[in-house]
């Protein structure tokens, strides 16, 4: 990419980010902008049409105080006076004063004359129920009212907004008792409503919360906004002081709409100002610093070429580019003054190499004539050799040990590789074998460019070859067992696999029972039995099969050039001999084992999963047996522990399952509950026999030892597919309902409930029968205990359903 390239493309990367900011700055203030100013049109027209309606208010406020202050109202409320009616209620009266409703009422709150009437159409109306069931339901707070106060609102009534204000009617003196109420109503009718609309150029709506819904309900201006209609709903409280009136706004989103296109075109504008300035810039730099930058470009590669060290360059100006060419003709006489040195520095050079150990070689091409330093000649014994044995032994040797010396010289002369480096072995005239590491370059060419001459030197690295050797080894070697590791074999599959020809078969075993093995009785045992399968691989193999630990507990041997009867007799004297080993643990030595051979196109990988999937199928054929054999191992190898062990499990399991039959267990918990009773102490088979089977009290140290065996049955479980499902139940079968048991201190309902029975069963079946270190109690006595211990010791329902099968087992 050159720097013109480089140049557009740094201030075009600047620019578009400077752009985007730019651009992103003002479209987010623009845009901010344009919807509080939406949302300040919107407040202010909510605030005039709170004023207007505020306005209304008052004013139907000061036609009410004149009807109720007057004292023909309040003769007309005792004497309920027809001519009051005639005179002054008529329909051109409700005109005068834009109602539509009135009442009188008394002080009971009882109407005496109500009539509604409606302005548009002129005609009388009935008063709207709703408004009679809001006086019928507010009588106490009609009582409230005194003199001058108001109680004004506005109610929905049929679906419409209406104004309501009541007031006490009295004398014109203003002085009690009032003789009942006055109420006066004004629906806020389509009129008024399209008068609002015209004042704010909003449309308004007011309706019932169930009506309009648009938000919470409180005080606030509710505002909402799509893509074309921005939308401020208030809540306002009706006569009964809740916010269940609501006020709508709907406008246009012009100014929003003309903003956004507005925005838009000063997008393009400001871009296509911005590409123009971009390309001034490029235009610029171009003619005031590319262009320098290609001269003076030019000029050193001219001089590598050439290899002139006398030419100079001028660049006019005083910036960093002319000073560039000041220091670099500057760096030109420097060479030229170091020139003679370098040649003094390689004479010093060879004196230098001729005093060390390192030999130095000097080969004329034309006539392969080589020199090489005395001190070297007689480190390795060649003082007799003349220069054309010494060029055969060094640079043209028998290939038979794959020295490949001869090409990486070749490389070199023809300029395929620029230095020789090469290590191979060589003999001193004694016959002992001596690693050297060759480097060497081509230092002289003639007028055509053809090389004259090749330099370098000798190192022996022999000790550093005996090193890597044994590090190879140790790389890939399995420290364990001595046989060969899985990086070993993948390297040679990786070199049968680029090979079509090849012809080879693979065995892939696992060994049963390690993971059980470590957990049970330590790692230590585990690796007894992979050395002891180990061994068994190396005697039923031959020396040409290749045996490789592949992974924890599985093995891979490689077997090439033979046929399939070949494979089935080593899988066979495997098998057979780990029959006939004892590895002194209660599980017997087993493997599963797969082959499978290679054929077509297949890859190793693909051999070895083949060989995989025939082992697992071999594991599963003798899984069953083994672990059968793993459970009675197991069981055999506890009870012969302590006679009292089995005959203790049986009496425990028996007692278990009828505890577990009358808390209505499941089949499949029974069975669980069972297999936890007679195998729950499974951990003692850890437990040395001088502890276990001493009939005196434990010591401190003893009974810290004995109290481990529920952990170590916890593992014995976890490591046996069979006991896993009760491993949780072994480790907590001797915590205390009150938390103070081991190992965990669990306590009430967080100790496994199967564990909880066994506790208290087993603790019966203790106190209740001789042991080495006491002796049996009574029944009767037994059962004392348990009582005096529910609640501490053991889970008191269960030590109650306990008793219970105990007294009906009398």
């Amino acid at each position: 990419m050159g720097i013109r390239l480089k140049t557009f493309i740094v201030i075009s990367a600047g620019a578009l980010a400077v752009a985007l900011v730019m651009l992103g700055a003002i479209r987010i203030f623009l845009i901010d902008n344009l919807l509080n100013q939406e949302d300040q049109i919107l407040k202010q027209n909510y605030k005039s049409i709170s004023i207007m309606l505020n306005s209304r208010k008052d004013s139907l406020r000061s036609t009410l105080l004149d009807w109720a202050k007057w004292d023909d109202t309040f003769n007309f409320v005792k004497d309920s006076n027809q001519a009051y009616i005639k005179d002054n209620l008529q329909n051109s009266t409700f005109t005068d004063l834009s109602l539509n409703m009135m009442l009188f009422l008394n002080n009971k709150g009882k109407i005496i004359f109500a009539k509604g009437y409606d302005l548009e159409n002129g005609v009388k109306t009935p008063i709207d129920t709703g408004v009679i069931s809001y006086i019928n339901k507010h009588q106490k707070q009609l009582s409230n009212i005194r003199g001058n106060d108001i109680l004004a609102g506005m109610l929905m009534v049929s679906n419409r907004p209406m104004i309501i204000l009541i007031t006490s009617i009295t004398q014109s003196d203003e002085k009690p008792p009032a003789d009942g109420y006055l109420v006066m109503g004004q629906y806020l009718d389509k009129s008024y409503l399209n008068y609002l609309d015209e004042v704010t150029h909003e449309t308004i709506e007011i309706g019932s919360v169930n009506q309009i819904q648009a938000g919470p309900l409180d005080d606030d201006l509710v505002i909402e906004k799509s893509k074309t209609l921005a939308m401020a709903t208030a809540f306002v409280k009706d006569l009964n002081g809740n916010p269940d009136i609501a006020i709508t706004m709907k406008r246009q989103r012009n100014i929003y709409d003309q903003g956004i296109k507005t925005l838009h075109l000063f997008r393009w504008v400001f871009l296509a100002g911005l590409f123009t300035i971009i390309v001034i810039c490029i235009l610029a730099i171009d003619r005031t610093i590319l262009k320098r930058l290609r001269k003076l470009y030019r000029f050193v590669h001219e001089v590598s070429i050439r290899k002139d060290v006398w030419s100079r360059i001028e660049l006019s100006g005083k910036d960093e580019i002319s000073r560039l060419a000041t220091a670099i003709n500057q760096m030109l006489e420097e060479i030229k003054t170091a020139y003679k040195d370098i040649q003094e520095g390689e004479e010093r050079f060879r004196l230098t190499m001729e005093a060390t150990n390192d030999g130095f070689w000097d080969l004329r091409i034309e006539d392969m004539n080589l020199y090489i330093n005395s001190e070297w000649l007689r480190l390795v014994g060649d003082e007799t050799l003349n220069k054309e044995d010494l060029y055969k032994k060094y640079f043209r040797p028998a290939q038979e040990d794959g020295s490949t010396i001869n090409n990486a010289l070749d490389d070199c002369i023809r300029g395929d590789k620029e230095y020789l480096h090469e290590e191979y072995s060589v003999y001193k005239i004694t016959g002992e074998q001596i690693w050297i590491l060759n480097r060497g370059k081509v230092v002289d060419y003639d007028s055509s460019g053809q090389p004259k001459r090749v330099v370098g030197t000798f190192s022996d690295i022999t000790t550093q070859k005996r090193i890597e050797q044994e590090l190879y080894s140790l790389s890939y070697t399995d420290k364990l067992t001595g046989l060969k590791n899985r990086a070993y074999m993948e390297k040679v599959l990786e070199s049968l696999d680029q090979s079509a020809e090849s012809n080879y078969q693979i065995l892939m075993g696992d060994l049963n029972g390690l993971k059980y093995t470590n957990d049970t009785y330590g790692h230590n045992q585990g690796d007894k039995l992979l050395c002891q399968i180990s061994e068994i691989f190396k005697k039923s193999c031959s020396v040409s099969d290749i045996i490789a630990r592949w992974g924890g507990d599985e093995f891979i041997i490689l077997i090439k050039d033979k046929d399939q009867l070949y494979c089935q007799e080593v899988i066979k004297k495997i098998k057979s001999e780990c029959k006939n080993i004892s590895p002194n643990l209660p599980i017997k030595l087993s493997i599963a084992i797969g082959s499978a051979e290679k054929t077509g196109n297949y890859k190793s990988k693909d051999i070895i999963k083949i060989a995989e999937e025939r082992m697992y199928q071999n594991k599963l054929l003798e899984s069953t047996s083994l672990r059968s054999s793993t459970l009675l191992s197991l069981e055999r190898t506890l009870f012969e522990k302590d006679q009292e062990t089995e005959e203790h499990a049986a009496r425990l399991r028996t007692m278990c399952v009828k505890i577990g039959e009358a808390m209505k267990f499941s089949q499949y918990e029974l069975d669980e509950l069972a297999l936890f009773a007679m195998l729950h102490d499974i951990g003692k088979i850890a437990i040395p026999d001088h502890i276990l089977m001493k009939p005196d009290k434990l010591s401190e140290e003893e009974w810290g030892i004995m109290k481990k065996h529920s952990e170590i049955g916890f593992r014995i479980a976890e490591s046996t597919p069979e006991l896993s499902h009760i491993a949780k139940n072994i480790l907590s079968h001797h915590e205390r309902y009150d938390g103070k048991g081991y190992p965990n201190g669990l306590k009430g309902e967080g100790i496994p409930k199967m564990a909880r029975i066994l506790s208290i069963v087993d603790s019966f079946d203790v106190m209740t029968n001789t042991r080495p270190y006491k002796a049996a109690i009574s029944v009767e006595e037994a059962i004392e205990e348990l009582k005096a211990c529910a609640g501490k010791q053991f889970d008191p329902a269960i030590v109650e359903v306990f008793l219970k099968l105990l007294k009906n087992s009398k």
